[in-house]
């Protein structure tokens, strides 16, 4: 596994099926983020400085789909900027219109 700023890059051993391995799903969160024909994935396009839950699951020629993988908890590498903000409501002069 690797890390950038944005970026994460997964792999994983080969699958095998009586009916051969078509492709991969690569999930965040259990959310599929994209799919591949090879035993490695780059994931882009995330926030730095955030960890990431990442599973993998197989589908066989047959279109059958495996279970996903234990998750690899993997952290993209810099700061993240976000902004929380908190808001303390108070009681105002009565008018709520």
């Amino acid at each position: 596994m690797s890390a950038s700023d944005t970026s994460l890059t997964v792999a994983w051993d080969a699958a095998t099926a009586s009916a051969g391995i078509a492709d991969y799903d690569v999930l965040i969160g259990g959310v599929v983020a994209g799919t591949t024909a090879g035993t490695a994935f780059t994931l882009n396009q995330l926030l730095p400085g955030t960890s990431y839950a990442v599973t993998v699951r197989a589908r066989d020629a047959a279109g059958t789909v495996s279970a996903s993988s234990e998750a690899l908890t993997a952290t993209t590498t810099g700061i993240n900027n976000s902004i929380t903000l908190y808001a303390t409501l108070s009681p105002g002069d009565g008018d709520n219109r």
